[in-house]
């Protein structure tokens, strides 16, 4: 874990990220060293009831451990200290045309079983192979309200 202090305007509007490649063997594939990138929007313009955002928090633990060949619910909690946001879970994508990559090598589908979904911020998965990871790239977003398809805010989960 490191920190990094990047001093910014009020009114910045701007993405951040981080990428490498240390995945160990992933499930659907023998190579090692895949691509990963996670990816932050920060906003701090003020929002339109008169004050500046502060980004919703998901609490999961990772990795998460499934049975193999069982369906499980991994519940992805989250929370916003803004009173009234919307707080939406979302897959994390490329979107290479714009020059943000959220996700790199591990984006969905990828190596995921074909019965893997996302709905209200819980996760349908199903292990397929035994002592195999299989990572998943999710972003977590705030909206003024449940109306806006324009987030405020968008995290990596």
């Amino acid at each position: 874990e490191r920190s990094i202090n990047i001093t910014l305007n009020t009114g910045a509007y701007s993405y951040i990220a981080y990428t490498g490649s240390a995945w160990r063997n992933l499930y659907a594939t023998s190579t090692s060293g895949l691509d990963w990138s996670i990816v932050s929007l920060i906003d701090l313009r003020l929002r339109s009831d008169g004050i500046i955002n502060t980004p919703p928090v998901a609490d999961v633990l990772s990795p998460q451990y499934v049975i193999v060949n069982t369906t499980t619910l991994i519940d992805i909690p989250t929370s916003d200290i803004n009173t009234g946001d919307d707080v939406r879970c979302r897959w994390a994508v490329d979107k290479s045309n714009e020059s943000i990559n959220e996700c790199s090598n591990i984006c969905y589908p990828g190596g995921l079983p074909n019965d893997t979904t996302l709905s209200n911020c819980t996760i349908s998965f199903t292990g397929l192979v035994a002592n195999k990871c299989y990572p998943i790239a999710l972003h977590v977003e705030d909206f003024i309200n449940d109306t806006s398809t324009e987030p405020m805010s968008s995290v990596p989960v």
